[in-house]
């Protein structure tokens, strides 16, 4: 009996103990501290730590690539400060700061030192740092990065992690700044502007040599001494314009790689540029040539391969110019202005002698040197005004045989001191505004004329010294606005008596004044 009731007793302690086991959990790898980091399979399910589905999320699986766990976690979102959490204060930002920052000291700069990315605009500005060391970490700036007036900021060497900028990058007025080499990361502005500018002690831009392209406008400007563009010898497309004004370059080596410009080109007030060396693998400009103010440029032969031009040619106060035979490949000027001023060495425009049309204006002024625009002998066509003024050199207008017509402007030979005769329009038929010759001191007589027959507003002939007869008028027969023919002092009134009498003219005459009434 006795040993019966044993039995009992131990079979009950049994299923007692069996029912305890039923109510034990399975063990979960990570619900113990540590257990994500101790290299132990925790719960024998054959994966340990980070491995096991149970260590998903928890700190020491979370971060950079090698799971550490060192370093300070205040927010406790499982990035460190050492692993990049831009702010350790709030646990919903991590190696990404969330939109635009703008520093002007040290102590700002040290709040986002641990960032990888910017997700906005960064801007820097009237500081008095040094360097920019501390954003060292730093990879991409989804919208534009300013460098804005810091007098001391002498490198930027801290940008050298840099690779991506998604907007403009602007480098402006940082006086002490000798380069940019911590911009060797970017080969590209996907979608903004790169402008240097202001920057005093900027000397060369080889901080750009992988710098492929820019989709918008390349300004470099303003940099006292800058003497050399080698760092841009990467540089193969501008999708907008591209400016050098205003820097100690003496050519343009560098840009040659260089094929397009989606833009303008300007290439001004460089004063010791004697060159447009670098440009010659450039064959397209969808905008406006500016040559302007480069008072050592002797030529511009780097543009030969130049064949495309979208917009208007300027080329202007240029001291030293003698030839613009680099133009050679270029057949027109679509945009508003051709114009060639104040380029006291320029002896001719051969280089224009395939340009057959120019889209509004053509204006020659103030070229001291200038002999002949023989190089215009294929023009055909000037849709607006045409002007040749103050070329106290040139001797006629020969270049001019090709124009018939001057549909939507006026002519105007003005204060040209040796032009001795305008045989050159011996083509011209027609004026639809108005025809100006005035003060012309060697112009002996308007022969040239002969084949003109209509003027659709003024025709004004004065001042000039030794014009004898307009002859040469005889087959125009219509003036529609005002006649002026007065102050030629060696004009025979005769011949503008005859003149009047066959021509019609709608507006007022101004004839009786300062001719030559002795013949």
């Amino acid at each position: 009996m006795k040993s019966e009731k044993l039995r009992i007793l131990s079979l009950a302690c049994l299923l007692l103990g069996l029912l305890a086991g039923c109510d034990e959990k399975a063990p979960v790898e990570g619900d113990e501290a540590g257990e994500c980091e101790d290299g132990i399979d925790n719960d024998q399910d054959g994966n340990a730590d980070c491995d096991d589905s149970g260590c998903a999320g928890a700190p020491a699986c979370t971060g950079d690539d090698d799971d550490s766990t060192s370093g300070t976690d205040a927010d406790g979102d499982g990035v460190t400060v050492e692993d990049g959490d831009c702010d350790d204060s709030d646990p919903t930002i991590t190696t990404t700061y969330p939109g635009d920052f703008t520093a002007s000291s040290s102590s700002q700069l040290a709040t986002i030192a641990a960032c990888r990315s910017i997700e906005g605009s960064l801007t820097i500005r009237d500081s008095s740092l040094t360097d920019l060391d501390a954003l060292s970490n730093l990879n991409s700036v989804t919208g534009d990065l300013y460098l804005w007036d810091n007098a001391e900021l002498s490198h930027i060497d801290g940008l050298a992690n840099l690779s991506s900028v998604g907007g403009s990058l602007f480098i402006q007025d940082n006086d002490a700044l000798a380069n940019v080499d911590g911009l060797l990361g970017l080969t590209a502005f996907p979608g903004g502007d790169l402008e240097l500018g202001d920057n005093d002690a900027l000397s060369n831009v080889a901080g750009l040599a992988n710098l492929a392209t820019v989709s918008g406008a390349l300004n470099i400007g303003v940099n006292a001494t800058l003497s050399s563009l080698h760092g841009l010898s990467s540089l193969t497309t501008v999708g907008g314009s591209l400016s050098v004004v205003y820097n100690a370059v003496t050519d343009l080596a560098g840009l040659d790689s260089l094929r397009s410009v989606g833009g303008d080109l300007s290439i001004c007030f460089n004063g010791p540029l004697t060159s447009l060396d670098g440009l010659g693998s450039l064959n397209s400009l969808a905008g406006t040539l500016y040559l302007n103010g480069n008072e050592s440029l002797a030529d511009i032969d780097a543009l030969a391969n130049l064949s495309t031009l979208g917009g208007s040619l300027s080329i202007r106060n240029n001291d030293a110019l003698t030839s613009i035979d680099g133009l050679l490949g270029l057949t027109s000027c679509p945009g508003e202005l051709l114009e060639l001023d104040d380029n006291d060495a320029l002896t001719n425009v051969d280089g224009l002698a395939n340009i057959a049309s120019v889209g509004i204006w053509l204006t020659l002024f103030s070229n001291d040197s200038l002999a002949n625009i023989d190089g215009l002998a294929n023009l055909t066509s000037v849709a607006g005004d045409l002007s040749i003024r103050d070329n106290a050199s040139l001797a006629n207008v020969d270049g001019l045989v090709g124009l018939s017509s001057v549909p939507n402007g006026f002519v105007e030979l003005d204060n040209n001191a040796s032009l001795a005769n305008v045989d050159g329009l011996a083509n011209l038929a027609t004026v639809s505004s108005g025809l100006w010759i005035n003060n012309n001191a060697s112009l002996a007589h308007v022969d040239g004329l002969a084949n003109l027959n209509s003027v659709g507003s003024w025709l004004g002939i004065t001042y000039n010294t030794v014009l004898g007869n307009v002859d040469g008028l005889a087959n125009l027969t219509s003036v529609g606005g005002d006649l002026l023919l007065h102050d030629n002092p060696g004009l025979c009134q005769s011949s503008v008596d005859a003149f009047i009498a066959t021509c019609t003219v709608a507006g007022t005459v101004q004839s009786i004044c300062c001719n030559n009434n002795g013949c």
